[in-house]
């Protein structure tokens, strides 16, 4: 398809003008043409659009030297081609010089086609140089406007490291001239402290050209240093070459001043929390110390109760055995008829106390151990249906039936056999003694994830409210011929079990003890 051609042709022979339009065709364009051969004419027909203009060098009222400075004065790149029969060589290469596209004879017009499509291909060449060259500096423009209006301090530098340009705001901040700070003028500013790790970090950033980031002190312009946050990443062009870097710098005085605040009181804070810290633990020793104290005190206290207790205990059987001692010595010294007898009953009678005094030893031995236990992890549910086999025996001989219920939750905890044993005996021996009419006692347990619970139910007389609150105190006993130490000693069992226990009773209705052990031990 022929190339159209909008053409303007000088010349005042009109046959030379057809034989250029010819090989114009000849050469695949397409012309539009109109031929002038005066300044007026030429003048009137220089106007946008047109592709090409041929002239001849020399016409009668008019030259091609005149009509390409006319062109050149309106400002336009249209490419302006001599053809002549008459020109020199040396009229042609000023005429070159002055902006001619090129030159040709009449009589060689076989160029003119190859001459159009080179002088068209470096005039399009050349607008497009320009409109990027226009396009560059208006982005230069643009980038230097937003530099300048930053509120912050922009650099930028070229691949070799050297810097090359610093906004306005950076050159009022440092108080030096541009010509100060390109190259490497900048690191002047650095605080010495910072200026090698900073170098460096700067040199090897542009060296694996990777962005950077780094906290440096800056010179401002009245000598003191601040604080500044500086991040630079690589420029590349749209085809990728590495160009150089270019970066910011913000000043975060003010947060580093806040950081070392932050700092100095949170080393204050926790100076004053390891004051406070050893304060409370000699606090707490001082607590300890004095709670052992007092526990010991109350424990000798308690040994004092105990063993006053425990004595006049002794004494009333002693003082019985004493007694029926000096029968037996009497009959034996003076029978009488029913002497045999009477000696029977004393014996029987001092068995009695001894088996008391027995007891009472007993319970003050199971207080000194309770301390001492060591728990294993053992079934429980197993160990209570044992049980209650061993204190169904126990009550049946009293007229109360003992009964279990709900054991199939319990399964393995960590316990002591033989004190949580003596612990429920001595719960069920208690309710037994509190149904001398005969009645029923309820054993049951039930388990959880985290503890298990184990209750004895008797159909009793049930506690007085008045009395609930001091069951469990030593030496405190309603029964006749009581030590005082049986729930005590419960409670302390329990305790070294790391369980409770509590107590719920309705007078008539009987009374429900609930030991609660945690599973885990």
């Amino acid at each position: 398809m022929a190339i159209p051609l909008h053409v303007l042709i000088l010349e005042d022979l009109p046959a030379d003008a057809v034989l250029m339009v010819h090989e114009l065709r000849q050469a695949g364009f397409d012309p539009v043409w109109q031929r002038v051969e005066t300044e007026e004419d030429y003048v009137a027909h220089l106007q946008a659009g047109l592709d090409v203009i041929l002239a001849d060098y020399r016409l009668p009222q008019f030259n091609a030297l005149r009509a390409l400075q006319l062109l050149q004065e309106r400002g336009g790149d249209t490419p302006f081609l001599i053809v002549s029969a008459t020109i020199g060589e040396e009229l042609a290469v000023s005429a070159m010089k002055q902006g001619a596209a090129d030159y040709l004879l009449k009589d060689r017009l076989a160029r003119l086609g190859p001459a159009v499509t080179r002088a068209l291909q470096e005039v399009a060449e050349r607008r497009a140089r320009q409109q990027a060259e226009a396009a560059l500096r208006a982005s230069e423009a643009r980038f230097r406007m937003m530099a300048e209006a930053a509120p912050v301090l922009l650099w930028m530098a070229e691949e070799g490291m050297g810097c090359t340009y610093f906004n306005q705001r950076w050159l009022a901040f440092t108080g030096r001239t541009m010509q100060q700070e390109l190259g490497y003028g900048w690191a002047d500013n650095v605080h010495p402290d910072d200026a090698e790790p900073c170098l460096a970090l700067y040199t090897t950033a542009f060296t694996a050209r990777q962005p950077f980031e780094m906290e440096c002190r800056l010179r401002r312009a009245d000598g003191v240093y601040r604080w500044v946050l500086n991040r630079g990443v690589p420029l590349e062009t749209a085809a990728g070459h590495f160009v150089g870097y270019i970066g910011s710098a913000i000043d975060i005085t003010i947060r580093k001043e806040a950081e070392q605040i932050l700092q100095q009181s949170q080393a204050e804070l926790e100076r004053r929390v390891a004051e406070r810290t050893d304060a409370l633990h000699r606090e707490m020793a001082e607590r300890h110390r004095l709670e052992r104290k007092a526990q010991r005190a109350e424990h000798f206290a308690l040994l004092g109760r105990l063993a006053a207790g425990v004595s006049h205990e002794i004494r009333n059987p002693l003082g019985a055995i004493s007694l029926y001692m000096d029968l037996l010595e009497e009959d034996l010294h003076e029978p009488a008829p029913n002497s045999i007898a009477v000696m029977a009953e004393s014996i029987a009678e001092i068995k009695t106390q001894l088996a008391r005094m027995s007891d009472l030893v007993e319970d003050y031995l199971s207080l000194v151990r309770v301390g001492h236990i060591q728990r294993e992890v053992q079934d429980l549910r197993a160990a209570m249906q044992v049980w209650g086999a061993e204190f169904q025996a126990e009550t049946v001989s009293r007229g109360v039936t003992l009964r279990l219920e709900s054991m199939k939750t319990l399964g393995p905890i960590a316990f002591h056999a033989s004190t949580l044993r003596r612990a429920l005996l001595n719960l069920v021996q208690n309710a037994a003694d509190a149904m001398p009419q005969g009645g029923s006692v309820i054993l049951a347990g039930k388990g959880t994830a985290t503890q298990v619970q184990l209750t004895v139910r008797d159909t009793g007389s049930g506690i007085p409210a008045g009395h609930l609150s001091q069951i469990f105190e030593p030496l405190y006993t309603t029964k006749p011929g009581g030590t005082g130490l049986g729930l005590y000693i419960v409670q302390e069992i329990i305790a070294a079990h790391a369980g409770q226990v509590t107590v719920e009773s309705i007078p008539g209705q009987g009374t429900t003890f609930t030991i609660t052990l945690p599973r885990d031990g």
